[in-house]
């Protein structure tokens, strides 16, 4: 028999809901049921946990936060990766593709992410669009890439995932995703589709550009495989975001 439990938080005394499994078990079992709970928590609160050590505790992979944008339009972001790049931090990745954008106006990648329209988009146009109390607890993080020997950087809230944060580490690009580790999340094909607003499956664009190509960048294809595409064509938008503890704060 499955019931639910409130565990206490030893920090903010907030009550956080767990199934528990009560009662005898049987032998006969031949089958496993997974429930899913749901609680009420504000943006501030999940922030102050992470912040304090608690995140392991209160969020696993793949649990999902939903919200409404200020649009109208209803939102959810999965945890993609817990303590990625400093502690006590949470790493996040919108679920679902709302937004079809060009990486850049032209078919080039010269700047890579940094230079690119898509990181505009993402600072200037869907950064807004955000709860403000959402807003108030990302961290800004530095994103750098080292391209042909020039080193880019850019420190934004909102970022799209690397090819490395989706795929796993490549040797061709240490320099290109520099310092980026796998996200636990994408770990798997299926775990990598993702759909329009209709539930029409999508490819969406990675940060990535393309080594040894003045064009292109990297994209998660329909089917949740690597691919690449010209960097004027519209593709689906994946932002990701951190909260906690930013790589900076962590380095001071």
């Amino acid at each position: 028999m499955i019931d639910v439990m409130n565990i206490k938080c030893p920090h903010c005394n907030h009550d956080f809901a767990v199934d528990i499994y009560v009662g005898e078990e049987s032998c006969n079992h031949n089958a496993s049921l997974t429930r899913r709970t749901t609680q009420h928590i504000n943006w501030e609160e999940i922030s102050s946990e992470i912040e304090h050590g608690y995140a392991a505790a209160i969020l696993s992979i793949g649990d999902t936060i939903s919200f409404q944008l200020k649009n109208g339009k209803q939102a959810s972001v999965s945890v993609a990766a817990i303590n990625p790049y400093s502690q006590n931090s949470v790493a996040f990745a919108f679920d679902d593709l709302l937004w079809q954008k060009a990486m850049n106006q032209r078919d080039t990648n010269r700047g890579g992410w940094a230079h690119s329209n898509m990181a505009d988009i993402l600072e200037n146009e869907i950064l807004p669009l955000l709860p403000d109390e959402l807003v108030a607890v990302i961290k800004p993080r530095t994103i750098v890439q080292n391209l042909s020997g020039t080193r880019y950087e850019r420190t934004s809230k909102l970022w799209l995932p690397s090819r490395t944060e989706v795929f796993g580490e490549h040797e061709n690009y240490k320099e290109c995703d520099f310092g980026d580790i796998h996200f636990p999340l994408f770990k798997t094909e299926k775990s990598r589709v993702k759909a329009l607003e209709d539930g029409t499956t999508e490819w969406y664009w990675l940060r990535s550009p393309v080594v040894g190509n003045s064009t292109g960048f990297w994209d998660v294809y329909y089917g949740g495989g690597g691919y690449s595409y010209s960097a004027s064509g519209a593709g689906g938008v994946c932002p990701c975001f951190i909260i906690g503890k930013s790589d900076e704060e962590d380095v001071a």
